[in-house]
């Protein structure tokens, strides 16, 4: 059979003359609402319902071009169909043959329009029996967009830094950031950006100059909308419109490959935490001052994975529980069609264990795609780069109380610092194929407060030794394994001795215990060793600028995070004091001090010259110290935010 043909019998299989599809889709709106049980909210041109699929309130519908989706890129529900193709999705059937039958049936039911399947005298689909008006005679539709054509990397860098650059980080984003434990150095660092209506309306306009629009159409989040509703004249759009945090995802060149916005602000219920740009695929976060070659443990949502890198770790994040693969549709593809997310293509972890650390503040119908799904991403993000996957939830006896995600419990955690993080995780940790799922969360007991982990044994191997400029040097040879410890082979991590005396009871299912000697797959490694003395320890980590790490309350700042403000502290000192010398100078010579100021007599120029010089000297000095002892204090209180004034 050749594809005409079998075009025309799919055709044939989908098209029933006894349903008009065309009058399904235009009543959309109401079908919708009768399916969902309630009216859907008016945001712009769009109505939003909360998706039955993933709990998120964006199942939305573009009410003047009928195009239905859900905005969630992390949903099984398509981004861009008709409200057949949602209905039938939402029922799990086809749009092709029976299903699409039964979907036409239901939508006809919602309507209220008689079932002409069941009554053989009706061959109309319209309510009143009359022929249903043909799509020519309706009022023109503005016409289809050209089809997308995405970008190079090149030009995806180059525009979304560009409206990066048009979007500075904010006091408003500040705020919030400290709120969650990120200085405000990490953000400069990180190149966070802040946004708003105003703000992304300009923005627009100058990307439409600076950049052709066939390009900003193929960068993701950019799109065409029509302003006017004839389609004539349309505007750039954008996913990020209104008040966001900007989160760029990089790649391992370094070149900026999406935004992600995080709500802050007056924004609606419907948006959610996390907004991802449209068109912009799955990825992993990494901050970046590190490389994904260097991740220790894996997360779920950027705020962890910066909090993280401020402690000196490296860890990546992902968009959501689904989000492991490359496409959004890969996560159910079938089993070896799948990609890894592109920050993880060429990654290769060494074989050393690597953390999956899901976040437990999920709703409940949310718990099951976290159980049903963290196997298979420890897979993607963990084994597959050549890395021991384990799967650990973070404790709930923190000192702040009980944590729901990576960078909760590292701001509670106890004073034993990294070494408390990560044995509070290492305690909890499991093997994907013995991991019991999420905890309880009616059971906070069950939650033991995490204990230090201990030194490592000097005698088995030796932390990394420090050269004379003050970093820390790999070790040649990974540390040899105790005598008493077998080894272990394949990519498996090593089995937990059982306790004779119930010391089992504490590590279930395969746990990984801190005393149990064979734990040592996680500290069998340099870098381990260094994270758990709390330095970065790779030489590449050694070698590349850090972001600003604070250690305690009494360290002295790195010289690199705060040279521009050193800079213009002087800067201004001499400004203060040249323009004073500059006061005196001139107004001596045109007479305006022919009064005197304050304590200084009415003298000839020369002479308030020599009044004035010594006076705008001591002048800008006290100016500079103030100064000076203000930008001290926010490096202080910068530093003191995430450990907190018990652990100083």
């Amino acid at each position: 059979m050749r594809a005409g043909e079998r075009r025309d019998e799919r055709r044939g299989e989908r098209a029933d003359p006894r349903y008009d599809t065309d009058l399904i889709k235009e009543e959309g709106e109401r079908l919708l609402a009768a399916y969902l049980g309630r009216p859907g909210k008016v945001s712009g041109s769009r109505m939003l319902w909360e998706c039955p699929k993933c709990g998120k309130p964006k199942l939305s519908l573009q009410r003047t071009k009928g195009s239905v989706g859900c905005l969630n890129a992390g949903c099984e529900v398509e981004t861009n169909t008709d409200v057949i193709g949602v209905v039938a999705s939402l029922e799990g059937l086809q749009t092709r043959g029976e299903d699409f039958k039964r979907v036409c049936a239901l939508s006809y039911e919602l309507l209220s329009i008689p079932d002409p399947a069941s009554d053989p005298g009706c061959r109309t689909g319209s309510p009143d029996g009359r022929a249903a008006p043909r799509a020519a005679a309706r009022a023109p539709r503005p016409r289809d967009p050209e089809p997308l054509v995405p970008s190079g990397p090149d030009v995806v860098d180059a525009v979304l830094s560009r409206l990066l650059q048009l979007c500075p980080l904010e006091g408003r984003d500040v705020g919030f950031l400290a709120s969650r434990g990120v200085a405000e150095q990490t953000a400069l660092f990180g190149r966070f950006g802040s946004i708003t209506g105003r703000r992304a309306r300009h923005a627009m306009g100058v990307l439409d100059r600076e950049f052709p629009r066939e390009q900003l159409r193929g960068v993701p989040g950019f799109r065409e909308r029509d302003a006017d509703g004839d389609g004539r004249n349309p505007q750039l759009g954008f996913t990020l419109w209104g008040d966001f945090l900007l989160i760029p995802y990089f790649d391992r060149t370094g070149r900026v490959v999406t935004l992600e916005g995080r709500a802050v602000g007056d924004v609606p219920a419907w948006a959610g935490k996390y907004t991802s740009l449209r068109n912009g695929g799955n990825h992993l976060y990494v901050f970046p001052a590190f490389d994904a070659d260097d991740l220790v443990a894996v997360c779920e949502g950027p705020m962890g994975a910066i909090v993280a890198a401020q402690e000196g770790l490296a860890v990546g994040a992902i968009q959501g529980v689904k989000r492991y693969t490359k496409a959004k549709a890969q996560a159910g593809a079938a089993p070896g069609q799948e990609e890894p997310l592109p920050e993880l293509a060429h990654a290769d972890f060494g074989g050393r264990v690597v953390l999956y650390v899901p976040d437990l503040d999920v709703k409940p119908h949310a718990r099951a795609d976290v159980e049903q799904h963290a196997a298979r991403a420890c897979e993607f993000l963990i084994a597959r780069q050549n890395g021991r996957p384990l799967i650990a939830t973070v404790p709930q006896g923190g000192a702040g109380g009980p944590a729901k995600d990576l960078d909760a419990w590292m701001l509670s955690a106890p004073e034993a610092g990294l070494h408390g993080v990560l044995s509070g995780l290492l305690r909890r940790a499991h093997r994907p194929e013995t991991w019991p799922g999420l905890p309880d969360p009616t059971d906070a007991a069950g939650s033991p407060e995490p204990a230090p982990v201990p030194a490592p044994d000097l005698g088995a191997s030796a932390p990394p030794e420090t050269s004379e400029n003050g970093r820390h040097e790999r070790t040649s040879e990974p540390p040899a394994a105790e005598p008493s410890a077998p080894e272990s082979s394949g990519s498996e991590p090593p089995e937990a001795e059982p306790s004779g005396d119930n010391g089992g009871a504490d590590a279930p299912g395969g746990a990984v215990e801190d005393d149990n000697p064979e734990a040592g797959a996680f500290d069998a490694y340099d870098r381990w060793y260094a994270l758990l003395e709390g330095h970065p320890g790779a030489d590449e980590l050694a070698s590349r600028p850090e972001p600003y790490r604070p250690r305690n309350g009494e360290e002295s700042a790195p010289d690199g995070a705060f040279a521009l403000e050193a800079e213009l502290q002087w800067a201004g000192l001499f400004a203060l004091g040249a323009a004073l010398l500059f006061w005196y100078y001139v107004g001596a010579s045109e007479g305006w001090l022919a009064g005197g100021v304050g304590f200084l007599p009415s003298l000839p120029g020369p002479l308030t010259v020599a009044y004035g010089l010594p006076f705008a000297l001591v002048l800008g000095a006290v100016a500079g110290s103030v100064l000076l002892l203000h930008i001290r204090g926010r490096r202080r209180a910068s530093r003191r935010h995430l450990v907190g004034p018990e652990r100083r």
